[in-house]
Order: C-alpha cells, then structure tokens, then sequence
C-alpha cells in the first residue's frame, strides 16, 4: 500500500472571528476541540471521520487528534 506524506500544518487553521481563533479543520469549521471530544467520547478516528464527518479525511481526523 503507497503513503502520502502530509504536512500536519496544513490540515489545521485559525479563523480570526471564528470560536476565538480555535484551531479547526483546514477549509471547514470543524474545530480541532470538536474532534477531541468526540475522541474522548471513545470514538475512533475511522469512525469521526466516517461516521460523524463523513466528508472529513480519516488524515485531516488524524492532524486534529496530534
């Protein structure tokens, strides 16, 4: 199976306005804290990203997790 390397910076932003400058998901407004919760919660990566976000990467998941 191939890899793709990505830069974990870019998967993640601020938006001045947007929940206090809270990092979210790149291009979305998925908040990193959302997707940490939902981790907590006992949910996988696989599963937010398929099953509650299913337009999210599992490697945009992965970037919010780290």
């Amino acid at each position: 199976m191939a890899t793709t390397a990505f830069d974990i910076g870019s998967l993640l932003e601020s938006i001045p306005g947007h929940l206090d400058g809270r990092p979210v998901i790149a291009g979305t407004r998925v908040s990193v804290q959302r997707i940490a919760v939902l981790s907590n919660e006992g949910l996988t990566a696989e599963e937010i990203a398929r099953d509650v976000f299913g337009w999210l990467s599992l490697a945009q998941v992965h970037a919010a997790l780290t």
